[in-house]
């Protein structure tokens, strides 16, 4: 039995739980982060995977090779096991990770392997859930016989949904959202539209993200780590770590929304963007990724309205 789990937050305690594993792979790319390009070429999209995480988070190329390339080649062990389980939860970050798995094996002849899914959004013993890393060995232990067994049915879910969030506009995205029956892979579609909250809003250009950031440096001065707390606090739903939130933080400074010293605090200009008076993609025009779409200078960009839940070009 082989066992896909989603990082190594929940890899320690996995290996102390009482779960039948003849191997086990750690998942950890964040493909929820940077671009998602050349979907014709394996080759060109890991090469594009390792450019964006060594350059964005400072990962040696050796480091990615040793953390991730090896872990993705392990993939095409899957046919000398009886079984494959994945093990994932409720946000953003693991859910586009999943959806990658679901295309994959999508993608290959399964024969004789059965594949099955470990997900959730809570647990009873933790109130305040964030993810199967916080858990103990024994309740890991304790979901392993509640693994949903996945159907080709869901394998084609996963594919179209890759395929929609890899593409170069939101529409596909969208549609799929609006079409798709989602009873078997409920945390999908709550995941997906977090997704599209991360585009920049019609009402004053900061994504979700972004506002719930300065919504929350305006009424505390925090340190760093105080803000890290408050944000998880406020919301998981983007798993989000540490390296991702400072890499927002630096983008609203450069903007001149924020100041970093030993507290964070707001600015007045970062004030007015709040009450929708300044457009943040006008002050501090966008470069980013999300899933297929390029967000880039010189060309509209795709927004989010808050209002209505709908994505326009501007």
């Amino acid at each position: 039995m082989l066992h896909i789990l989603n990082g190594d937050g929940m890899a320690e305690p996995f290996k102390q739980a009482a779960i039948p594993a003849d191997d086990c792979i750690v998942w950890r790319e964040i493909l929820s982060e940077g671009p998602i390009v050349d979907q014709d070429s394996t080759v060109e999209f890991w090469q594009a995977r390792q450019h964006y995480i060594t350059q964005t988070y400072q990962e040696a190329p050796t480091t990615y090779v040793l953390k991730v390339t090896t872990e993705v080649k392990h993939l095409d062990t899957y046919s000398q096991h009886n079984e494959v389980v994945l093990w994932f939860e409720h946000d953003l970050l693991c859910q586009i990770n999943l959806l990658y798995l679901l295309h994959w094996f999508a993608q290959h002849n399964l024969n004789k392997t059965s594949l099955s899914l470990v997900c959730i959004g809570s647990h009873p013993e933790k109130p305040d859930f964030k993810g199967l890393g916080e858990l103990s060995p024994e309740q890991l232990a304790a979901l392993f016989p509640q693994r949903q067994v996945l159907t080709p049915a869901d394998l084609a879910l996963g594919d179209r949904g890759w395929k929609a969030y890899a593409a170069p506009t939101p529409e596909p995205l969208i549609y799929f959202l609006q079409k798709e029956d989602f009873t078997r892979l409920p945390l999908l579609p709550i995941a997906l539209h977090a997704h599209l909250t991360r585009f920049p809003s019609v009402q004053n250009g900061l994504n979700a993200i972004e506002q719930l950031l300065l919504e929350i440096i305006a009424t505390n001065q925090l340190t760093t780590t105080e803000l890290f707390e408050k944000f998880w606090q406020r919301t998981s739903l983007f798993g989000l770590g540490d390296a991702q939130i400072v890499n927002y933080l630096v983008e609203l400074e450069q903007a001149e929304l924020i100041q970093i010293q030993e507290t964070i605090s707001i600015t007045d200009l970062g004030n007015k963007t709040l009450r929708s008076e300044c457009d943040y993609v006008q002050l501090h025009p966008v470069n980013r990724w999300l899933g297929g779409v390029h967000l880039q200078p010189g060309i509209p960009y795709w927004r989010w309205n808050r209002a209505n839940e709908e994505i326009l070009m501007l």
